[in-house]
């Protein structure tokens, strides 16, 4: 009678790697068992997941765009030589850099949760942002945010980022801006990069680790 062959050997693939470090017992069958719980906590599904973001990102978004319209609406005040602000008027600009901020959050906050591209739509209320003079800041608005975006080569988003610069610099050096105080440009140029960094959450990546 010749001897029983060994038992072949079970493959768990990539998992079984996985849970090098996790307990395991060797059955007489030589069947390899693993703790249960070790397999919930490092199961394929979890293993790469990004560190998840909740909704309080858009009331944040929120905040954060009616803060920009605010200084936005300072700005303005400095630069006029002969204010005539409304309350209407600042409400306004305060309410759809507000809408602007929150539109841009939930994008940021489904790119982070896997949706699809059709979440860039979600971003077309913040273009009531350039609606009249603020059509100026557009072109620094979103070649600045796809050169902060970390989205494609290095090079490019350098070429990108310097051509934002310029878009941001020629109308405001043909308004004169600055004959209009001394923190009239710097002023200017900081909104453009604000408005940049909310907009690079349309082309940022995804989040892999």
């Amino acid at each position: 009678m010749s001897p029983a062959s060994p038992p072949a050997p079970v493959y768990l693939g990539e998992a079984a790697r996985r849970l090098a470090a996790a307990p395991t017992l060797l059955s007489t069958q030589g069947v390899l068992v693993v703790d249960q719980a070790a397999v919930r906590t490092t199961s394929p599904a979890a293993v790469g997941r990004p560190r998840p973001w909740g909704w309080w990102e858009v009331p944040a978004g929120m905040v954060l765009g009616a803060g920009w319209g605010v200084a936005a609406r300072v700005w303005m005040r400095y630069i006029s030589t002969e204010p005539e602000f409304s309350w209407t008027g600042t409400l306004l600009i305060v309410g759809v850099a507000g809408l602007a901020g929150t539109s841009l959050a939930v994008v940021d906050v489904l790119r982070r949760r896997s949706a699809r591209i059709w979440r860039v739509l979600l971003a077309l209320p913040a273009l009531l942002m350039f609606a009249s003079p603020g059509m100026l800041m557009l072109p620094p608005a979103l070649l600045g945010g796809f050169a902060l975006g970390r989205r494609g080569p290095r090079w490019l988003r350098l070429v990108v980022g310097a051509v934002a610069a310029v878009a941001a610099l020629w109308p405001a050096i043909a308004l004169d801006l600055q004959d209009d105080g001394l923190a009239a440009l710097p002023g200017y140029l900081l909104l453009c990069a604000g408005l940049a960094a909310g907009w690079s959450l349309v082309v940022r990546p995804r989040p892999t680790a």
